[in-house]
């Protein structure tokens, strides 16, 4: 019942007992007070019993009782178990040696069990039940030897009474009970936590390969779609095609020059959607657009359709854009070229050249284009013809840049110059 009481009130006379001791030079007897405080703090506060263990080391060391420091740390490696720390718990026990001593002494078994509890407790926290158990039945086996031998002795002494050996028996038999019911309660949530993972194993199984089903039939779909998309492009690219050869069927029987440049102009127009549309065909990726490739074929349909070589200069950023940015500079180019198509190289000019610089630095993009036109004759090469006149084609180069939030501007200074910057990170509108 004593033994029942808290520790701070099994210790409250403890700093006595050590100055007692001090006191009247026993101090041969400082080990086994340290020992006990530990012992009286090991299950309530592991860390303080520790300390307590190592100040009984040193006192037991030091007055020549190194037999019992075994025991010791046997109790400071079960406290280093119980904080969660088996690998400091193992360096304790195994740095120790049990000294030779007579199986058959009293001491023998209870340095055994006690190095049976703390390896039972380090492999629980080790969280390796098997090895647990099987130290569990080692240390019951010894328990019930023990017990034999606590029952021959008592049977050959009669030094106590059968009251007392029956209380013994009681108790023994009441703590296996226990360890056999905390064992079965183990095991049974063992069991239970199987089965909540076979459970569990098996949901997962069954939605990873449902979800495996459904990719499969998203991406059979997605490349139907893919496919869909590219025949409708391609059909696009084709009608347009159409409608461009037989304008140029059309332009060849038609001998009014107005309506015959109009319809070239109309044809230019045509055939940079045509282009863009070309792109989505050939390309693995239809998101976006390579602006190099794009103005190239741009210029190279141009040459075609006014059956005029050129010199071509190019100084652009190879990067990708959106369709939207890219039909809209598409028309500016378009127009641009047909504008010096017809007036720049329309007349003498052997070695007719256009310029084309395209960049995006800092969120600003910047799009020039320069021809090398000399026919200062034409009303076309006057400095204030670009800002006053308001042809189709120049109407469409202001409308589109002004949907491109830009600033642009015509220079005319050995051939017709163009310049537009614009903000780069802006959506651009297709309905005009």
């Amino acid at each position: 019942e004593y033994s029942k009481k808290t520790p701070a009130f099994l210790l409250k006379d403890f700093d006595s007992m050590v100055a007692f001791v001090m006191k009247n030079n026993i101090k041969d007897e400082l080990g086994y007070l340290y020992h006990l405080k530990g012992n009286v703090l090991k299950k309530s506060d592991p860390e303080a019993a520790i300390r307590s263990y190592a100040q009984a080391i040193y006192w037991l060391n030091k007055y020549g009782n190194g037999r019992i420091v075994y025991s010791v740390n046997s109790d400071m490696a079960y406290c280093y178990a119980k904080m969660g720390k088996p690998q400091k718990a193992r360096q304790v026990l195994n740095d120790q040696k049990i000294y030779n001593q007579n199986p058959n002494q009293d001491q023998f078994y209870f340095v055994i069990v006690n190095r049976l509890k703390t390896e039972i407790e380090i492999f629980k926290s080790e969280n390796d039940w098997k090895k647990a158990f099987e130290k569990q039945y080692e240390f019951t086996e010894l328990q019930n030897k023990i017990h034999v031998k606590e029952k021959s002795l008592l049977e050959r002494t009669n030094n106590l009474d059968e009251t007392a050996l029956k209380i013994n028996q009681e108790k023994e038999l009441l703590l296996q009970s226990q360890l056999l019911k905390t064992n079965r309660n183990f095991f049974l949530l063992l069991y239970l936590v199987g089965v909540v993972f076979l459970i569990s194993a098996f949901g997962f199984y069954h939605k990873s390969r449902r979800n495996k089903i459904l990719a499969q039939k998203y991406l059979a779909s997605s490349l139907k779609n893919e496919l869909l998309i590219k025949e409708q492009s391609h059909r696009v690219k084709n009608n347009l095609q159409v409608i461009s050869s037989l304008l140029g069927l059309q332009i060849n029987r038609i001998k009014n020059t107005d309506l015959r440049e109009s319809l070239e102009e109309m044809q230019g127009r045509i055939g940079v959607m045509s282009v863009l549309q070309q792109m989505f065909y050939s390309a693995a990726n239809s998101v976006d657009i390579l602006i190099k490739d794009y103005f190239s074929l741009i210029v190279d349909k141009t040459e075609i359709v006014f059956k005029i070589k050129i010199e071509k200069i190019y100084t652009i950023q190879n990067i990708a854009i959106d369709p939207n940015l890219a039909i809209h500079l598409g028309i500016i180019l378009n127009e641009l070229l047909t504008n010096s198509f017809k007036y720049a190289f329309g007349f003498d000019n052997s070695n007719p050249k256009i310029q084309v610089l395209f960049s995006i630095f800092n969120g600003e993009l910047t799009f020039e284009y320069k021809d090398n036109g000399k026919n200062e004759t034409l009303l076309v090469f006057s400095k204030d013809y670009y800002a006053s006149t308001s042809t189709f084609g120049l109407s469409l180069i202001r409308l589109k840049s002004n949907e491109l939030n830009g600033n642009y501007h015509f220079e005319y200074e050995n051939g017709l110059k163009f310049k537009l910057k614009c903000p780069y990170n802006e959506p651009k509108s297709t309905n005009s």
